[in-house]
C-alpha cells in the first residue's frame, strides 16, 4: 500500500491561517447578532489538517480564543480577502520639531477604479481618479478641465498616502516584533508591529474587510507619523463618485 504523502509546510501554514481567519470571521458574525438564535453557523472555510501533523493546528477548532503570534501572523495576513469596494476616510498626521500637520482624504473604491478627494478645511481641495491605466486630477471650480496621464505607480493606497501594508507578508520573520488581535467596535483587528534599522511600524488590519484601519511609525522610539482610517464602509460607492468634471463616467460598465 502506498503511503499518502504528508502535506508540505507551506500547505500546513495556509490551512492554519485559513482556520484562524475563519474563526475570527465566525466570532464576528455571531457576536454581531448576524445569525438568529435558530440559525446554523457557517462552516469554517478551511479543511481540518490530516492526522500526524504536530504543529498545533489540530486543536484550533476547539480552543476558545484565537492566538495571533509573530510566527503565524504573516500567513494570516496573506489569506485575508480585501474588499473589492469600499469608502473610507484617511487622516495622515506627521510629527516634527514638536509640531504636527495633518491631511485628510476620502476614498471611494470600486474594483480597479479609485477616487480620492483631498480635504483642506473640511472642503475638497483636489480630486484624483485612477481607472483603466489612466490617472486624472482636477480642482473644484475648474469647470470641465482636468489633467489626464498614465496611472503608472499610482494606486488606491498611494493616492491616500497609505502604506503598502501587504508587504508585511514578505518581511523577514525576525522583523515581526509582536502580533496579536483585539476587538474594535465589535470587529476583530490584527495588530502587527515590525522593526528594521531603528524604525518601527504598527499596523492595524481588519480581519473582516482586509483593509488597514490604522498605522503608526516610530523612529528611535519617537512617533513621527500616524494614520487613522475611519468611516469604513464596504458598500458599493455611488456611481456619481466616478465621474470626471465633464460628466463622463470612468466605470467599466458605463463604457
Amino acid at each position: 500500500m502506498k503511503r499518502k504523502n504528508a502535506p508540505s509546510a507551506p500547505m500546513v501554514a495556509a490551512i492554519a491561517a485559513g482556520l484562524i481567519v475563519g474563526m475570527l470571521v465566525l466570532s464576528y458574525l455571531l457576536s454581531s447578532g448576524f445569525y438568529s438564535g435558530g440559525s446554523e453557523p457557517p462552516p469554517l472555510p478551511a479543511p481540518a489538517p490530516e492526522d500526524g501533523i504536530a504543529d498545533g493546528t489540530a486543536g484550533l477548532q476547539s480552543i476558545e480564543g484565537v492566538a495571533i503570534t509573530p510566527q503565524n501572523v504573516q500567513a494570516v495576513v496573506a489569506v485575508l480577502d480585501r474588499s473589492p469596494q469600499y469608502t473610507q476616510t484617511v487622516t495622515n498626521t506627521l510629527y516634527y520639531d514638536g509640531k504636527s500637520s495633518s491631511q485628510t482624504a476620502v476614498q471611494y473604491v470600486s474594483g480597479d477604479v479609485c477616487r480620492t478627494d483631498v480635504l483642506r478645511g473640511g472642503m475638497i481641495s483636489e480630486s484624483y481618479l485612477r481607472a483603466d491605466g489612466s490617472f486624472y486630477a482636477w480642482q473644484p471650480g475648474s469647470g470641465s478641465t482636468y489633467f489626464r496621464g498614465a496611472a503608472g505607480d499610482f494606486s488606491a493606497d498611494s493616492m491616500a498616502m497609505l502604506p503598502d501594508w501587504q508587504t508585511v507578508t514578505a518581511l523577514p520573520p525576525g522583523s515581526i516584533v509582536s502580533a496579536g488581535s483585539e476587538v474594535v467596535s465589535g470587529e476583530p483587528v490584527l495588530l502587527v508591529t515590525t522593526a528594521m534599522e531603528g524604525r518601527a511600524v504598527e499596523y492595524d488590519i481588519s480581519a473582516i474587510s482586509g483593509l488597514l484601519t490604522g498605522a503608526r511609525y516610530y523612529e528611535d522610539g519617537e512617533l513621527v507619523r500616524e494614520l487613522r482610517i475611519t468611516g469604513i464602509s464596504t458598500d458599493e460607492p455611488d456611481a456619481s463618485h466616478f465621474t470626471l468634471p465633464d460628466g463622463a463616467s470612468v466605470l467599466p460598465a458605463a463604457r
